[in-house]
This record gives structure tokens, C-alpha cells and sequence, in this order.
């Protein structure tokens, strides 16, 4: 490694801990040419991330650029503008359900709240279960997030569930999924699913606030609806109990 490759690696090495002490002491200048090291592995990066804000005004343009846009900056070359602009889409992508994730959910009713279940899933391209452990007053205390219909072979997810439950010690859990369908409508899965999850919070003197299942921005709510009285009726623990006390009789 000659000393020109030695300068360059240790400029590299020392934003990077400058990064990682502080992010906020970086400057937006240093940021994009932190973004750019993967990209181009042994070019001083610094001089074209001068360029692109100089070209397009904000990290955020840099974003929205077009490939062919990218390329007419200097030292910016196709792969590397294709790498900026896929890399770029997957950072917002994380960014938004990074927002959306965290923020937390308080859900009182499917009257007052069901827009901030239906925005949980606003960057959701497949389907997924969540799971919202809510306290006394229905505010979020930690949620569970299963992909790729985890959730219909929910006997396979009872143990976490359940530690969930011990640890957290919730009031009230409020379980939600999306149909990619478009359609909100439930299945008899989803059926399954909503009366197996009803017993266990049943088990554990746990409410079960709702099941909403969101498709866009539709959605459908079992507690809105007459399926969750005939799971209460049907699957209650107490009831069952009782009626193998009549059994026994």
C-alpha cells in the first residue's frame, strides 16, 4: 500500500470515528461522503460529495435523483449511480417504517383509533402480524412483529407470546395484520388465529382489546363486528372450565 492509499484509508478511518463519537458534529458534507465509501472503495470521496450538494442542494435531492441525473455530476459513474440510487430507495424504505414502527399506539376503540393501526402498515409490501401489549390506559408498552404469515400458524408463536406476557405484564393486548389482497374482510384463518391468541390472553387475565386487519386504507375490526361474541362465547376459559365441571357432574 503506497502513501497516497495509507493517507486515504486513515481520513476514512478518522470521519468514521469522528462519525460515531458524535453524528451531529458530522457536516452534511461528511455525511454524503461517508454514504459514498462502499461505493467507491479506494477514490477520495470528499471532493464528490462536495459536488452533489453543490449539483442538488440536499442530501434529500440526492435521494430523489435519477440515475442519469447522478451520472452528470464528475466522478460519478453508472454503477455507482445505480448503487446510489437503489441503496437510496432502501434507506427511505427503512427510514419510514423505522417512524412508523416506533411510534407508539394508543388504541381505545376502532371508533377513535383505527388510523394509527392502518399507518403501522403503511410501508408494509407483504404481510405481517403485529401484536401490541397495551397497559391500563391502552398505551403501547412493547409490540411483536412476525413476517411472511407467521401469525396463521400461531401455535408455533405461543411460547413468545407468552413470555411476552410475563415480562411485560400488559392489560390489554391488541393484535392487528394486513391483506396485501386489498381485501380486509378476515378468513377463517384469521378466525383461528383471533380465537387462539383470545384464549391465551383469556389464560393469563389479559383484555383482548381487538383484531384489526387492514388492507390500504381499509379495515375491519373484530370487536367491531359479531365475530368477536361468538369467539367470547365460544372460547372463553371460564365457560370451558365450567362446562367440564358439568362433565364431571
Amino acid at each position: 500500500m503506497d502513501e497516497k492509499e495509507n493517507l486515504h484509508q486513515g481520513h476514512r478511518q478518522r470521519l468514521l470515528e469522528k462519525f460515531n463519537a458524535n453524528p451531529d458534529s458530522v457536516s452534511t458534507f461528511e455525511l454524503v461522503e461517508i454514504f459514498l465509501f462502499p461505493f467507491l472503495p479506494r477514490i477520495n470521496t470528499n471532493d464528490i460529495a462536495h459536488r452533489l450538494i453543490k449539483t442538488f442542494g440536499s442530501v434529500k435531492n440526492i435521494f430523489s435523483a435519477s440515475a442519469e441525473k447522478l451520472m452528470s455530476v464528475e466522478g460519478i459513474g453508472k454503477s455507482t449511480a445505480a448503487a446510489i440510487v437503489a441503496n437510496a430507495k432502501i434507506l427511505t424504505h427503512i427510514f419510514e417504517r423505522y417512524f412508523i414502527d416506533s411510534e407508539p399506539i394508543c388504541y381505545r376503540s376502532y371508533g377513535l383509533d383505527k388510523q394509527k393501526v392502518v399507518d403501522c402498515f403503511k410501508s408494509n409490501y407483504s404481510e405481517s402480524f403485529m401484536v401490541f401489549l397495551l397497559d391500563k390506559k391502552h398505551r403501547e408498552i412493547t409490540r411483536l412483529t412476525f413476517d411472511d404469515n407467521l401469525a396463521f400458524q400461531v401455535s408455533a408463536d405461543v411460547p413468545e407470546l407468552t413470555r411476552a406476557i410475563a415480562v411485560n405484564k400488559p392489560y390489554a393486548i391488541l393484535i392487528a395484520h394486513n391483506h396485501t389482497s386489498g381485501n380486509a374482510n378476515p378468513s377463517s384463518m384469521d378466525d383461528t388465529a383471533t380465537a387462539k391468541i383470545y384464549m391465551i390472553c383469556n389464560i393469563h387475565g389479559v383484555e383482548f382489546s381487538d383484531h384489526v386487519i387492514v388492507a390500504g386504507n381499509k379495515s375491519f375490526s373484530y370487536r367491531g363486528s359479531s365475530r368477536l361474541i361468538y369467539i367470547e362465547e365460544n372460547f372463553n376459559i371460564k365457560k370451558i372450565f365450567d362446562d367440564i365441571d358439568k362433565i364431571k357432574e
